[in-house]
């Protein structure tokens, strides 16, 4: 208990004081440049700083990009409602909820800068819309300000977080990367250790692990001009991640396919501890550059020699499968080896290798349409709810409410993981209660003192606080609350005019705030367990449907991309201890061995040495591979026929094409692939 106590506190580290500094001085530079020009909405920019502004530099760009673009896009967007429909407020917020549909559906449908972007295209238009009101004459100043003042943080940001103790997300990106590695070393253990492997393997954990390390590495795009710019380096070692997780599930599927007796083959005993020990090698946390080629070189070597092994007629089907599998995975961690020692030292091993291999980071972003059109339908109805109460009632806090509740459902998704959405829902009240009591400080202080420099002084300390106590990713709703409620309460500006009653009255509002968000995402297409389980049957069965088509299938890596970002971002809230949870999580690795196969047999099909009569059974092969993922029964006459056709046969093309149609026939012969456990 003590250590959950501990977890959930706080961390008072050196860095986290130097973000908090870096944001309370952006805060005093965006009030200071706002002032400067005497702007009216000065509430704009403190809002906009906790929402930018993270520890990292390549981070803030990226969020700063993504925020300016979308401002622009917003205005623009506000300013042609506000002027057509200010005249009717019913029609002004039917076509803001259209928008915020469109935005909402767009930021689901992207990842990284552009959902953000999106996001802030509909805040930034409820905001003109929705402050407009009846009057059109007020929507071009509204939506010059808007834009002015949001640039003011990011401009003040740019330079702060890349000038004042600048520090680089290629810390971050190589934390993501270790504890990656780290995860593929348990499977690699799991799967290499034990005869048959726990149905329970971590993999689940591995998928998540790397997906946030190609989140990080996207960041690390904006740091280009930095010294010794490791993101190509870091990439790749991502991507042979990536695919030595893919072969370690290969071999646990095959591993299930064989009887115990063949464990105790020795050459096949002794290739699982070799790669079990060039595992712990290539993927142990201290390894120089020349040790780690020297660890590549042999496991290439082991690579040729154990396919060849499989090739030989003679060797059992099942077990030359399971060979082939760990052929693989030597192939697949001579690649590792070689990235990794690249990104260790790189004199050293491009001394030895002819060139590294770069690649960038997984942008495929797995487009679940209908998870996007529920995403945008939640904040659009949550807006035409509470502007019709809003409306009906006359009540005067009601438009910001209207704005704030849709703006957060968009915003906070693309920033707060989803399985602590609905605790960030509730953070925002103590947040706001915070913030109510820290603005009656500032009140009752900015009555003795005068000049922006006391000001500076008072607004910099509370700000420092603030991001000091809750700057961490889970209590970030917290200062976001906090910083609401000041800036909305508050409104600082040249000629203050802080009035206690316009406090309270903001507060009274607020107060609605926290209740109303979490309606809407446990009310409205709640994201919960059942709609996760639901969206990654829907997904895998799409995927492989996909992979699986007889004509215009996906490309391998399209498929291998878009499988890892469904899986991690469904699979990630499931729980394995579950029967029906690990059936789902097993299905979805599964159909990505499958889906692998298939176009490995389809491309074996296309060699002109094949005999064509063994390449005409990939067609009945595949649609046997889409009636399984679907449920049905599947039709497996074409794999009997043949491995008669090719069982005794000494041809390597041949021995290979049968090895290859076996692995996916294991798959489907089992109920592997089957949308629900136990299905024929």
């Amino acid at each position: 208990m003590a250590i959950g106590l501990r977890r959930g506190m706080p961390d008072f580290s050196g860095m986290r004081a130097v973000y908090a500094f870096k944001v309370a001085l952006t805060v005093v530079l965006s009030l200071f440049t706002a002032f400067l020009f005497d702007l009216n909405h000065t509430y704009w920019a403190l809002m906009t700083v906790p929402l930018i502004v993270r520890p990292e530099a390549g981070t803030m760009v990226w969020r700063s990009v993504a925020r300016m673009a979308g401002t622009f896009a917003g205005a623009l967007a506000g300013f042609a409602i506000a002027l057509c429909f200010a005249q009717s407020a019913p029609q002004a917020i039917g076509a803001t909820a259209i928008l915020i549909f469109l935005v909402g559906y767009l930021t689901r449908m992207e990842s990284g800068i552009d959902a953000y972007g999106y996001a802030t295209c509909g805040f930034t238009a409820l905001v003109i819309v929705l402050d407009t009101q009846a009057d059109p004459a007020q929507a071009w100043p509204l939506t010059l300000a808007r834009m002015t003042e949001t640039m003011i943080p990011i401009v003040c940001g740019f330079v702060v977080m890349l000038t004042v103790f600048p520090r680089s997300v290629s810390d971050n990106a190589a934390t993501q990367l270790g504890q990656a590695q780290r995860a593929v070393r348990q499977l690699a253990d799991s799967v290499l250790a034990q005869r048959h492997p726990p149905l329970a393997a971590p993999e689940k954990g591995v998928m998540s692990a790397i997906g946030a390390a190609h989140t990080e590495l996207r960041s690390l795009t904006y740091e280009r001009s930095r010294h010794n710019w490791r993101k190509p380096r870091m990439a790749s070692v991502a991507h042979e991640l990536d695919r030595v997780a893919v072969a370690l599930t290969a071999i646990r599927f095959a591993s299930e396919n064989i009887p115990e007796t063949a464990f105790d083959i020795p050459h096949l005993r002794n290739t699982r501890q070799v790669l079990a020990a060039l595992c712990a090698r290539i993927m142990g946390d201290e390894a120089a550059a020349d040790d780690l080629l020297d660890a590549g070189d042999e496991a290439a070597a082991l690579s040729l020699e154990v396919h060849a092994s499989a090739l030989v007629p003679a060797r059992r089907v099942d077990v030359a499968v399971l060979e082939q599998s760990l052929a693989d995975l030597a192939s697949r961690l001579a690649a590792l080896a070689r990235a990794r020692a690249v990104l260790v030292d790189a004199k050293v091993a491009l001394a030895r290798l002819p060139e590294a291999p770069r690649h960038v980071p997984s942008t495929r972003r797995y487009r679940d349409r209908l998870a996007a059109v529920q995403y945008g339908l939640r904040p659009a109805i949550m807006l035409i709810l509470i502007s019709a109460i809003w409306l009906a009632t006359g009540w005067k806090g009601g438009n910001s409410l209207a704005m704030i509740v849709p703006a957060l459902s968009l915003l906070l998704p693309t920033i707060v993981p989803r399985p602590v959405r609905v605790m960030a829902g509730k953070a925002l009240a103590p947040g706001l209660f915070s913030g109510l009591c820290i603005s009656i400080g500032l009140m009752m202080a900015t009555a003795h003192v005068e000049g922006f420099p006391a000001l500076a002084l008072l607004m910099g300390v509370t700000v420092f606080v603030i991001f000091f106590i809750a700057g961490a990713i889970q209590l970030l709703p917290l200062a976001i609350g906090s910083m609401i409620m000041i800036s909305i309460g508050l409104q600082p500006s040249n000629t203050p005019t802080f009035s206690p009653s316009t406090l309270f009255n903001v507060a009274a509002t607020m107060a609605l705030l926290p209740p109303a968000f979490i309606i809407a995402i446990t009310v409205i297409f709640p994201e919960d367990h059942g709609w996760l389980q639901r969206h990654l049957r829907r997904g895998t069965t799409g995927l492989l449907m996909r992979m699986a088509a007889p004509r215009n299938h996906m490309p391998r890596l399209r498929f291998f991309d878009e499988m890892i970002d469904m899986f991690s971002d469904y699979a990630s809230g499931l729980d394995a201890d579950r029967p029906e949870d690990a059936h789902l999580i097993r299905r979805a690795r599964g159909a990505l061995v499958a889906g692998l196969a298939c176009d490995r047999l389809r491309n074996t099909a296309a060699d002109p040495a094949l005999p064509a009569d063994l390449g005409a059974l990939v067609p009945p092969m595949l649609a046997a591979t889409r009636d399984r993922v679907r449920g049905r029964s599947a039709d497996l006459s074409a794999f009997r026929t043949l491995d008669q056709a090719a069982h005794d046969s000494a041809d390597p093309l041949v021995r290979r094409f049968l090895l290859q149609a076996e692995a996916l026939r294991v798959l489907l012969a089992a109920d592997l692939l089957s949308p629900a456990a136990g299905a024929p």
